[in-house]
């Protein structure tokens, strides 16, 4: 068996949950080796992350609507992206035990992009945040809304995270 056939026979074995945890390791490694590549044409590596990073700016979001869902797959450092990915695979075991890939995903996309209109609405409407343009990345939204459906869906869920037991309890 070919190395190719091997890497898409283990892909095919993923559910979606780890299929998004890859991608999300893909997103974070891939411009390492992008490095070199836009240093040979001049192009500075922030640019090129800023092309996928969410803006605070309405302006910014008109000409790059991509980064609604795009933001959602870059982070800002290994253990941004390692606790988001333990949390989101720890989650999604959860609610892929109840539902099906089709639900986790809208969920999770869902809430991406609810996550990304909550960070700009924020910034354009509260006067605290006046005169501040920052730019938000990670998958935390996405992750937190795997949360809370779950503990919608099972008030009483009782689980052991890492040493502690810890009631999933949504109290709004």
């Amino acid at each position: 068996m070919m190395l190719k056939d091997k890497i898409k026979y283990r892909f095919q074995q993923l559910n979606i949950a780890e299929k998004i945890i890859l991608i999300n390791i893909i997103c974070f490694v891939l411009p390492l080796f992008f490095k070199t590549i836009l240093f040979l044409f001049n192009i500075p590596l922030n640019y090129f992350i800023g092309l996928f990073e969410l803006s605070s700016s309405f302006k910014d979001l008109i000409f790059k609507p991509w980064t609604v869902f795009t933001y959602g797959f870059l982070h800002s450092g290994f253990f941004h992206l390692f606790w988001n990915m333990y949390l989101l695979y720890f989650s999604s075991s959860l609610l892929l035990n109840l539902f099906n890939q089709n639900i986790f995903l809208k969920l999770y996309f869902l809430g991406i992009f609810i996550g990304g209109f909550a960070f700009i609405l924020s910034y354009n409407f509260f006067p605290v945040f006046q005169n501040a343009n920052p730019y938000m990345v990670g998958a935390s939204a996405g992750v937190m809304s795997i949360f809370i459906f779950i503990s919608t869906y099972s008030p009483d869920l009782e689980v052991r995270l890492i040493l502690f037991n810890i009631k999933l309890r949504y109290l709004g």
